[in-house]
């Protein structure tokens, strides 16, 4: 994933918990430059990843040089005070501006607004907030169309049906400061442009 290993460590040495939207149970942690997420794994957890870890190494190696995939990036597991953490590329990078984040899974039914408090909002408020969608350039939107569409495949081959896409968006100013390796989209709303960072 072109990141250094000196660079890769120390993120690994500066990590804090933060909330976690889903919920679940699990803790997640977040390096202090943003580019590090570890979440924690049950036992059944890791035995279901470590057999899905072949088939997502060979989707990812089989994608052309202009294409990009969605799909989490696994680094590799960790073990800190007894419990299992899997540790994984960030997808919304940490910035000096108000990030609306997303957690989509193109569902409308009442539990898809998110619970009072949650910083992550769902399907129902995306569509209150941008009744009318998001607007992306023919290209990026051909771009990212392709790139859902393999990604899904792949987890339809491995029989994984509940999965989400998350989004973040940030309002375009000059003085954004983008972190090397985050990917993103520039989108519009009515009159204002957004950077688009999304992954499955």
């Amino acid at each position: 994933y072109n990141i250094r290993e000196e660079k890769f460590d120390e993120s690994l040495k500066k990590m804090r918990l933060i909330p976690n939207p889903a919920n679940s149970g699990c803790k997640i942690a977040i390096s202090k430059d943003g580019t590090i997420i570890a979440k924690t794994l049950q036992n059944r957890e890791i035995k279901s990843l470590k057999g899905l870890l072949p088939e997502f190494a060979k989707h990812i190696k089989s994608m052309a040089s202009d294409e990009m995939s969605l799909l989490p990036q696994f680094f590799g597991t960790a073990s800190i005070n007894g419990k299992t953490f899997i540790l994984m590329k960030n997808v919304i990078p940490l910035l000096d501006a108000e990030i609306q984040r997303f957690d989509l899974k193109g569902a409308t039914n009442r539990d898809r607004y998110a619970p009072k408090g949650s910083s992550t909002n769902r399907d129902l408020d995306f569509k209150s907030t941008f009744p009318q969608g998001l607007t992306l350039f023919d290209e990026e939107y051909q771009s990212l169309q392709r790139s859902l569409t393999r990604d899904v495949d792949c987890l339809k081959n491995q029989n994984i049906m509940d999965y989400s896409l998350l989004m973040g968006l940030v309002e375009y100013n000059e003085e954004l400061n983008i972190p090397a390796g985050f990917q993103y989209h520039e989108v519009h709303h009515e009159e204002n442009k957004f950077l688009m960072f999304v992954g499955v």
